[in-house]
Formats: C-alpha cells, sequence, structure tokens
C-alpha cells in the first residue's frame, strides 16, 4: 500500500529585491501572486520515502538540491530519502541562481532552504495516510511556440511552431474518497508578466493552484514540462507583451479547469508502485571563440549590461587560456514512479521536442503514462536540438547568460541517452 503526506508553505519576500528572469535592475514593488512552496512525501510499507517538491521560483543549482537532500536526511532518520526539487520557472520571484552578476539575496536563500526542510521533515514524518491515484489528461490553449517564424530573427508567436496543449493531473485520494493532493504539469514559460516590472509573482502556475485548492480542498503542486520555446500567448506587434492582472488570473482560470476535467470522472485506484533512479548527465562543450560572440553581443545588447557581459568574456577567455579547454558539465537526470505515472526529469531548460522524444521513447518501451518534466534539480541553462542550433535565435546563443563558456555540443542526444537509461532502469523493478 503506499502512504502519503502534503504541506505547505509561503515564502513571499517583502518588496524590494530584483526580481530573476530578465535583464533587469529594478527592484520589486508589489506582490501580485504569493510565492509558495509544495511538499508531497510518499512511501511505501516500510521502504525509504520519496518526496517531490514544488517551488514557485526560477531554478535552482545541483548544489542546492544535494544540501536539501542531505540535510533532510539527516533531519528525517532516513538515509535512503530520495528528492524531486521541481521549479516553476516563474521570473517574478527574487535570484536563487548566480547569473550575470545577480547575486541571490542570503536572507531570502536562508528563508526558501529553512521553510522547505521543515515542510520536508513534517510530511515525511506523517507520511501515514493510504492513497489511490487517479490521472488523466484535458487540454487548453493560451500558449505559443515562440521560436523564430521562418525568415525572422527575434521571438514571436509561432502558433505553427511545436507545442503541448496537454494538461495532464494526479490526483491522490485518501480511502474516503477525499482529495488529499493534486500534481498538475502544464508546459509553458511562466512569463505572463515580466518580473523587470517589479511585481513579485507566482505567475499562471500559482494562479492555478490557487483555482485547483480552492475546488479541491487539498494542495495541488505545479510539474512542469519542456517548455524552453514556449511562452504564454500575449502577442503585439512581431513580438510579445505582457499579460493585465486579470489575464493572468484568466490563464490561471483556464489551466485550472483543464486539469479538474482531466481526472473528473475517473475512479481512483490502489497502485503502490514509488521508485526512484538517478543517471549522470554529462554535456560536452562546443569549440567556441569568446571573442568572436564579444563582437556579437557589443552589436546586440543593450549599453547598460555590456559591463555585465565583458566581465562573462573575461573570465571565459582567462579559463580557456589557462585551461586550454572547457571540462564538461555534470549534472543529473531522475525517474520518479508515483503510482500509474512515471515522471522523467531533464535539467535546466529543455526544448518541447526533447520532452516528446523522452516520452516516445518511453511508448517504445510500453510505458504509457510519462511526464518530461524541465527545471528541476538543476539549472544548466538552455537545451536545445541540434536544429534550432543550425536556425539559430535566442535559446541556442543564450549560454553567457547562464554563464557558461560556450553552447553545448550535443545536449539532445545526451540526454535522450540517459533518458533511455533510466526508462530501461524504471522497467526492470
Amino acid at each position: 500500500m503506499m502512504f502519503a503526506a502534503v504541506q505547505s508553505f509561503d515564502y513571499t519576500p517583502k518588496p524590494g529585491l530584483v526580481l530573476q528572469g530578465h535583464l533587469s535592475e529594478v527592484k520589486s514593488t508589489e506582490v501580485i501572486l504569493p510565492l509558495e512552496g509544495r511538499v508531497l512525501a510518499l512511501r511505501r510499507g516500510s521502504e525509504p520515502p520519496v518526496v517531490v517538491v514544488a517551488l514557485d521560483l526560477i531554478g535552482v543549482t545541483l548544489e542546492f538540491t544535494d544540501h536539501i537532500r542531505d540535510e533532510a536526511r539527516k533531519r528525517c532518520g532516513s538515509p535512503q530519502l530520495q528528492l524531486l526539487i521541481a521549479t516553476s520557472h516563474t521570473h517574478a520571484a527574487p535570484a536563487m541562481l548566480p547569473m550575470l552578476s545577480l547575486i541571490p539575496d542570503a536572507d531570502f536563500v536562508g528563508m526558501v532552504e529553512s521553510r522547505l526542510l521543515d515542510a520536508i521533515v513534517r510530511g515525511v514524518k506523517t507520511c501515514n495516510e493510504p492513497v489511490r491515484f487517479a490521472t488523466g489528461a484535458s487540454e487548453t490553449y493560451f500558449h505559443t511556440n515562440r521560436r523564430p517564424i521562418p525568415g525572422t530573427v527575434g521571438m514571436s508567436g509561432n502558433r505553427a511552431g511545436v507545442f503541448d496543449p496537454r494538461a495532464r493531473a494526479l490526483r491522490l485520494d485518501r480511502m474516503d474518497g477525499s482529495t488529499l493532493a493534486t500534481l498538475f504539469y502544464f508546459s509553458c514559460h511562466p512569463t505572463s508578466i515580466a518580473g523587470s516590472t517589479g511585481k513579485i509573482s507566482s505567475d499562471y502556475p500559482g494562479a492555478a493552484r490557487q483555482v485547483i485548492e480552492a475546488k479541491t480542498g487539498a494542495p495541488a503542486l505545479f510539474l512542469p514540462g519542456c517548455f524552453a520555446n514556449i511562452r504564454p500567448n500575449y502577442v503585439q506587434g512581431e513580438g510579445f507583451r505582457n499579460a493585465t492582472e486579470p489575464e493572468l488570473m484568466h490563464s490561471g482560470e483556464l489551466l485550472a479547469g483543464a486539469v479538474g476535467r482531466a481526472t473528473l470522472g475517473q475512479s481512483a485506484r490502489e497502485i503502490d508502485r514509488l521508485s526512484s533512479h538517478s543517471a549522470e548527465l554529462k554535456l560536452e562543450y562546443s569549440p567556441t571563440d569568446p571573442d568572436e560572440k564579444w563582437n556579437e553581443l557589443q552589436k546586440s545588447l543593450p549599453k547598460f549590461v555590456l559591463p555585465i557581459y565583458q566581465r562573462w568574456h573575461d573570465r571565459v577567455k582567462g579559463q580557456l587560456q589557462a585551461d586550454g579547454g572547457y571540462a564538461p558539465l555534470v549534472s543529473r537526470m531522475q525517474a520518479v514512479a508515483i503510482g500509474p505515472v512515471l515522471l522523467v526529469t531533464v535539467p535546466g531548460e529543455p526544448v518541447q521536442e526533447i520532452g516528446f522524444a523522452i516520452e516516445r521513447a518511453a511508448e517504445q518501451r510500453g510505458i504509457h503514462d510519462v511526464w518530461a518534466l524541465g527545471y528541476c534539480n538543476d539549472m544548466p541553462g538552455y537545451l536545445v536540438t541540434q536544429r534550432h542550433k543550425a536556425e539559430g535565435g535566442y535559446e541556442p546563443n543564450a549560454y553567457p547568460y547562464f554563464e557558461k563558456p560556450a553552447p553545448y555540443a550535443d545536449e539532445e542526444n545526451a540526454i535522450q541517452r540517459t533518458a533511455e537509461k533510466l526508462l530501461d532502469l524504471y522497467t526492470k523493478t
């Protein structure tokens, strides 16, 4: 039998911090939607717990994830506890990543860490509620591919491009039929209103969560898809605009409605499948001339950010001269089975095509309910396909923003190989 517990906590800061997600020096001035965390602790019999965390943050580092896991193991007295941290990737929360001279505020990071660990401990210690599962999918359409339409350069609403309209849900029910928690999945950048406006917000995932929780009376956890090239469809001219606050709330209502329809009428079943597997993801860098990239950036970036990028150039050039090359980046992918659903996580910002490729590999193995998640456990930057690199555009060329020395050489195939390894591990357990 499967047992579960769920915990909620708030870590909304007072306005005043700069928000991470857009190049900006604007300090936040107000709160639209609170920043919150949800923790789902799961246990099968006497086996070690598996903990799924959903946070309203742009991302976390692998060091942060490993620290939280190790500290949780100590506090819970469970050396084999497994942890997955999913971040919504809202662009309207304070910095958690040291990127382009934006240093995370120690007090804010400390608050997130403290409240998260407390919630994990409470969840693990109260993980005694037997649960059953219902799963399903519906659709909603307030988002679009943002990759350049052929013949253009900048981001634009490209409805002919790949995107995923599915709103997927996994409902955990108590034995009396009441809802204990809802996991919900959608694949769209939470960039309805830019953080550079100074408005703290959990964006459409937070708006949807409020509606879902009001209807079910139970906590809801947002799990992000592979949406590096997908965003809300607020188009203006050849580009995008900020949503109004009513439009933002409406997007949340649309998603919440689709999540409700996903499991409407679905009978919950007892399924005791629970497992977690991890695998190393090694990303090699392409040979790249930092001087050439710096010359390109000087022609395209606003003057106020050029000193930041010049420091990137100088650091990378010094590293290249000292070491003669770049050591590969080592991160992690994870496969977490929760009842009828298998979550396969990718760190950083994978494009939608990578998520679909993981699902196809799962189907070939007879695994039919796989959620390919991005923005989990680490933030190594954009992860794109070889086709995107040939096409150009923002995502394949944004590596300096993440303070990476060069583009990755072939992350598409590295991710696919690692995903297939995890899928094979899952089928054997």
